[in-house]
């Protein structure tokens, strides 16, 4: 992404609580949202503001990929952001491969996603832990919706608009979330658009 995006994806809050006190501990992050492939900046829809970050693979097959928001990887932290769902590939035949996820470094086995994935499963939303993905219970519907990772010690909590999709181990410090048609050519096929909006990241520091 160029730098006439950096300052723009409307809110991105950083906060960290110290366990200790009431003075905030240390937490860094980048919201220069470095893409693998271009994603656009759009006033068609917005969660708050006017503006969110859309993902178009459809119009132009250069829009494949992702934006990045990097952090201070910890043991307590909780990121969540909203992903705006037109119910394409449910509704339609039009095939989504629109997903966020967390990981430490390249991933593989600290990757954490919630998204939508047509192929995997049409009308519920996805999720995946490790390398491995699963259907949730969760219904998809059309409008804004919630993305949550929480994180504590050893454990994980993935929900969506505070349902949960997953709860268990997870041995890793988290250091970024991304968000876009993520392996939409190499894993799963998908051309549909997704929005993004509102990112924010908590990390707590002892």
């Amino acid at each position: 992404m160029n730098g006439t995006h950096r300052a723009h994806l409307s809110a991105i809050t950083v906060a960290a609580l110290s366990a200790s006190s009431a003075v905030a501990g240390t937490a860094t992050v980048s919201d220069g949202f470095e893409a693998v492939g271009r994603m656009e900046y759009t006033n068609e829809r917005a969660h708050l503001g006017s503006t969110s970050l859309k993902s178009d693979p459809a119009s132009d097959a250069r829009k494949r990929g992702a934006a990045n928001t990097f952090f201070t990887g910890v043991a307590d932290g909780e990121v969540s952001l909203w992903f705006y769902d037109d119910m394409g590939g449910c509704s339609n035949n039009v095939s989504k491969s629109q997903v966020a996820f967390i990981q430490t470094g390249a991933g593989g086995a600290s990757t954490a996603m919630l998204g939508v994935i047509t192929n995997n499963s049409p009308c519920n939303y996805s999720r995946r832990v490790g390398t491995t993905y699963a259907t949730t219970n969760i219904a998809r519907s059309l409008g804004w919706h919630e993305y949550r990772f929480a994180w504590s010690g050893s454990s994980l909590t993935l929900s969506i608009d505070g349902q949960v999709a997953f709860n268990g181990g997870y041995p890793f410090l988290p250091d970024s979330i991304s968000y876009g048609d993520v392996w939409a050519e190499t894993v799963w096929t998908g051309i549909g658009a997704g929005w993004y909006d509102d990112v924010s990241i908590r990390l707590t520091t002892p």
